[in-house]
């Protein structure tokens, strides 16, 4: 008599962020007898653990067979749509058009972002066989990781805006990361007492790209 064991296991996540963030002043007068701080931050954060284990056991008294497949796949989207269709995240600091600004000290306005991905994707696969005449044990595991950050970062003063101050910033700073881990492991083992044979395969893909960020200061004041 021969066994065959077939199993698998999969794991899919898919996470996805989409954020504006906006600070401003429109068609207003800002007075001061100090500093006038104009300030949008945003900070978005996605933590995902993704795991896939499959294990097969194929025993029998002429042979075995011992087929398991495991898979994980995990995307990681801030500014992009679930099918991964870039909708940038905003973050904005604005002095928007016909603003009046009068102040003793300085006028800053300031855009940060501040978005995370932590992604830890594993897939395993463990495949044995045994049989008395033969034993063959196929193994395989997969994972993909995907992450990508899509932000718009703008720090601006618009037209036709009047300003006294001792000085005037604008700084649109973008500190986002992508901390990504991926991992695929794979053992097939066959024990016989003629003949025996065993095969891995294991698949690894994790393209994480992080999108250009446009960080703009303009100024038309």
């Amino acid at each position: 008599m021969a066994g065959i064991g077939l199993s698998g296991a999969g794991a899919y996540a898919s996470n996805e962020i989409l954020t504006s963030v906006m600070a401003y002043a429109e068609n207003s007068t800002l007075g001061s007898s100090k500093d006038i701080l104009i300030k949008a931050n945003s900070k978005s954060d996605i933590d995902a653990l993704v795991m896939g284990v499959s294990v097969a056991v194929g025993a029998g008294g002429k042979g075995g067979v011992g087929v398991p497949i495991g898979a994980s796949i995990a995307h990681n989207y801030i500014g992009y749509t679930e099918n991964g269709s870039r909708q940038s995240a905003e973050v904005q600091a604005l002095l928007k058009e016909d603003c009046v600004v009068n102040a003793s000290g300085s006028l800053t306005l300031t855009a940060i972002s501040e978005q995370t991905i932590n992604a830890k994707v594993g897939a395993g696969s463990v495949a044995l066989a045994a049989g008395g005449m033969g034993g063959i044990g196929l193994g395989g595991s997969g994972v993909s990781a995907n992450n990508k950050i899509a932000i718009d970062i703008t720090a601006s003063i618009g037209n036709d805006s009047k300003i006294t101050a001792s000085s005037i910033t604008l700084t649109a700073e973008d500190k986002s990361t992508i901390y990504a881990h991926a991992g695929a492991a794979s053992l097939a083992a066959s024990l016989a007492g003629a003949g025996a044979g065993s095969l891995s395969c294991l698949l690894y893909t994790s393209p994480s790209p992080r999108d250009r960020t446009r960080s703009r200061m303009p100024s038309s004041a």
